[in-house]
């Protein structure tokens, strides 16, 4: 890029410069920050100048003498210090019209400059790095991994498990293997429920199986064997004794009234009337305004206490804060957390057994009905490490008007006491050290922050003032903080670790105000017990967010640690995230053509009733279900699934190959640039740092965002 491009009509006269500029480097000029003071009107020329050197600097080793002294020089930064306060530039300044007609405006990013895609400056700065730099940087990322170490044995005991012995998901597996997928005839789990009677088979096999599951007997401290019988306990045994139910396990129905005419196909009428003869009855989707919420009046009296009790009606129940309980969300519609027709199972399996013989034999399910909730919460305190681990169970089956029955399941482990064992107390210090962590992480992000707030005084010789301006030099100190892209996972970071902290402070304090006692012991689900189970569901809920918001801050610490290896030997982080920009809008293509052909599949039905997003997105890797849209449509299915593998496996993934090697020699000559940039910039933070540390010299308070007068 010679200088007569940027010289409009004195192509002589740059063409003369840059001779001398050459032959002055050739015979061992020095380029000092005097010189870089007095160019910094002319920002072609100074950006000339540099490269220049770096092409024809002597001796071979001046270069690296350069980097070593004033790295400053290279980066877009002022020298206030370096020049007497007498020094001016008027006498050389060009008239306004010149300056623009002459000089072309600076590039984007810094690291844009022709001077860094030089392979000898990026061969000298990488020496000066290696030499200086590579322990302050090792001390960097071992830090970091160590605050990663911290931060995942504080999350998996949060969790509830540990990184070898899986104790929480061995308690999940336990009530899954025999609630959902024990069969209640060959081949068919609760998942495979069809119909009403299907539900029924459940329910008095696999359910009453898992519900009164006979207690194991137990050997003594002496090698004496105890039958179940001398294990009697007021709580209710699960899993052979090996965990207990918080209050009952219960089962929970919702119906709603028929012909009403608030919402849903009851309140649609075609002409005058309806298609169906009079006495049919219209059922909608379940509702609160529809809700069947009256006591169930029945013909032949009910002999079971337990089966009359769940034909009353109950009202939701608040708990701590005046709370409901977490909605259950469903298929076609979302369910209260509390209140409707509650069959409580008694700790008698006989008289289990009759309560539920008496409520298929009653009615219990009618047309009225729209879900059946199954829910119950296991503890189990004989896990590796006592974690106290509490299971939350809920399994959903909808019956919908138009005779489809939809199953789901929530089966879930979670710790809600965190601070009562040995480990607890552990653990509770290694918080301590996680917190104290990311104030210090939170405070180097400040300082990056404010420094970048700087631009507009360090940058440009007329402060501003008033507030129009003072706004807009805040919007652009934050624009040149979000230009860095780890910065803003560094955000995400921090914002994820206060609703991590803001969420664990709600699911200890509502784990505080439950009665976990009587709950142990509760054998009916009366109003107080109600609310405590309230109480304790919003707890559950909150560990669980916890749960969440602790796998996200993982991945985010993970990508922070890529921050930190980016400036070092390999170029390979940098070139992923390059490669990331560069696909970007194909990906956005991409998904258009997906949701294209899933929405088409999803109306048409040629994809089958369900699921069609999952089918068009599998079929981006080959693939394609055949038989089921053969099975929706003999003609179009087969014609759909012939063109879904040609644009979405064959076109689209051969062209993001296409584009990913064209791009990949661009985004590496691109990201040597960058990644030269951030060693240079690492290792002048590094001097100032510490020259400001030993007294050397007092620097105005700027980073390398801040721009040379361009």
């Amino acid at each position: 890029m010679p200088l007569s491009q940027g010289l409009s009509g004195l192509e002589a006269v740059a063409e003369k410069l840059d001779a001398i500029i050459k032959l002055m480097f050739e015979c061992e000029f020095k380029l000092n920050s005097q010189a870089i003071r007095a160019a910094e009107e002319y920002p072609e020329v100074l950006a000339r100048t540099r490269y220049l050197f770096v092409e024809h600097s002597r001796p071979s080793n001046a270069l690296k003498h350069l980097l070593e002294e004033i790295p400053d020089i290279f980066l877009r930064r002022r020298f206030k210090s370096c020049v007497p306060s007498s020094y001016s530039l008027k006498s050389t300044k060009t008239s306004a019209e010149g300056s623009a007609a002459v000089f072309p405006k600076a590039d984007k990013t810094p690291w844009e400059a022709p001077v860094f895609a030089l392979k000898r400056l990026q061969q000298e700065v990488k020496k000066v790095w290696v030499e200086r730099m590579i322990f302050t940087q090792n001390r960097q990322l071992l830090l970091h991994v160590a605050f990663l170490v911290v931060v995942l044995y504080v999350a998996a005991e949060i969790v509830g498990m540990d990184l070898c012995i899986v104790s929480r998901d061995a308690l999940q597996q336990a009530l899954r293997t025999r609630l959902v997928e024990e069969e209640w005839e060959p081949a068919n789990g609760y998942m495979e429920i069809a119909t009403p009677s299907n539900w029924w088979q459940w329910a008095e096999g696999p359910l009453l199986d898992a519900i009164y599951e006979p207690t194991l007997p137990t050997w003594d401290k002496k090698g004496k064997l105890k039958s179940s019988d001398d294990n009697v306990s007021s709580r209710f045994p699960l899993l052979g004794g090996l965990a207990f139910a918080v209050s009952q396990p219960r089962l929970r129905m919702f119906g709603t009234l028929p012909d009403e005419k608030h919402l849903g196909a009851c309140s649609y009428k075609p002409g005058t009337q309806r298609l169906g003869r009079n006495g049919e009855s219209c059922f909608s989707f379940f509702d609160a305004n529809v809700e069947l919420d009256e006591a169930l009046e029945q013909d032949v009296p009910v002999s079971s206490a337990t089966a009359a009790y769940a034909f009353d009606y109950k009202a939701r129940a608040k708990g701590w804060l005046h709370v409901e309980a977490p909605v259950i969300y469903g298929h076609q519609a979302y369910y209260p957390g509390t209140g409707g027709y509650i069959a409580g199972f008694p700790k008698d399996p006989a008289a289990g057994e009759e309560m539920l013989h008496t409520l298929r034999n009653s009615s219990w399910l009618s047309q009225n009905t729209r879900a059946i909730v199954l829910e119950f919460m296991a503890f189990s305190a004989s896990d590796h490490h006592s974690h106290n681990l509490l299971a939350t169970v809920r399994l959903l089956a909808e019956f919908t008007p138009t005779g489809a029955v939809m199953c789901s399941g929530h089966i879930r482990a979670v710790r809600l006491w965190l601070y009562r064992t040995s480990r607890d107390f552990v653990r509770a210090v290694l918080e301590v050290v996680w917190v104290l962590a990311v104030c210090l992480q939170f405070r180097s992000e400040v300082r990056q922050l404010a420094t970048a707030f700087q631009r507009d005084i360090s940058a440009n010789r007329r402060t501003s003032s008033g507030f129009l301006a003072q706004f807009y030099r805040v919007r652009r100190g934050i624009a040149d903080y979000a230009d860095v892209h780890f910065n803003l996972i560094d955000l995400g970071h921090f914002h994820v670790f206060i609703w991590l902290i803001a969420v664990h402070t709600l699911s200890l304090a509502y784990t505080a105000h439950v009665d976990w006692d009587d709950l142990f012991e509760a054998d009916n689900t009366d109003r107080s017990t109600r609310r405590d189970l309230s109480t304790a569901a919003v707890a559950i809920q909150m560990a669980e967010i916890r749960l969440f918001l602790l796998g996200v801050y993982v991945m985010l610490s993970f990508l922070t640690l890529l921050d930190r290896m980016r400036v070092r030997e390999s170029l390979h982080v940098l070139i992923i995230e390059e490669m990331f920009k560069k696909i970007f809008t194909f990906l956005i293509v991409m998904s258009v053509c997906v949701l294209g052909f899933s929405f088409t599949a999803f109306f048409s039905r040629l994809g089958g009733a369900q699921g069609p997003m999952g089918g068009r997105a599998s079929g981006l890797i080959g693939e394609i279900d055949y038989e089921k849209a053969y099975n929706s449509d003999p003609r179009f299915g087969v014609v759909f699934c012939i063109i879904s593998f040609m644009v979405l496996p064959v076109l689209l993934m051969n062209l993001l190959i296409a584009i990913m090697l064209e791009a990949y020699a661009a985004v590496k000559d691109y990201a040597a640039a960058r990644f030269c940039y951030l060693q240079l910039v690492a290792y002048s933070d590094y001097t100032r740092s510490h020259d400001e540390y030993m007294g050397l010299v007092v620097h105005p308070g700027v980073t390398h965002w801040l721009a040379l007068g361009v």
